[in-house]
């Protein structure tokens, strides 16, 4: 009895380390004038496969950074998609750090072509909604939760 504890302890307790590890949430801090993180794995969710950075960000590119689990991102979709109508000419995409509600995107009339995911436990920011302009150099050129910033930062470039 007392072998198989002695085995079974270790076991256990090695089990707990790999789960908690494999739960555990690769965070991220964006800063202004930093290149975007070049190991974080994007999705397009429509053709469900990976896209390289730098092919998203070739040109300046507005990254609306949200989750579905906010409150705040789902509430404002209508504004969001009345700013993605009124700013055309920029490339937009929309990433999402957990599950794209499908069904409120439809419904505020947001393009699923523009939706992205990360890949696995990642957290960008702690922070949502985020808006960050990142240029085609792949730095973060302003990031700010404030999309009326963001307007005024767009106006003024």
């Amino acid at each position: 009895m007392n072998k198989r504890i002695f085995y079974l302890v270790p076991l256990v307790v090695l089990v707990l380390l790999i789960g908690f590890n494999f739960l555990k949430i690769k965070e991220y801090k964006l800063e202004y004038n930093k290149e975007f993180p070049s190991d974080v794995e994007i999705y397009h969710f429509e053709r469900k496969t990976e896209v390289p950075i730098t092919y998203l960000f070739e040109n300046q590119t507005l990254l609306f950074y949200l989750k579905q689990s906010c409150n705040v991102c789902i509430e404002n979709l209508d504004t969001f998609s009345s700013f993605v109508r009124q700013n055309n000419d920029l490339n937009i995409i929309l990433l999402w750090e957990d599950d794209i509600p499908i069904e409120e995107l439809s419904r505020a009339s947001i393009e699923m072509e523009m939706n992205y995911q990360v890949k696995g436990r990642i957290r960008l920011s702690k922070i949502t909604p985020l808006f960050v302009l990142i240029d085609s150099e792949n730095k973060v050129d302003f990031i700010s939760n404030d999309i009326k910033q963001m307007e005024a930062r767009l106006i003024i470039k």
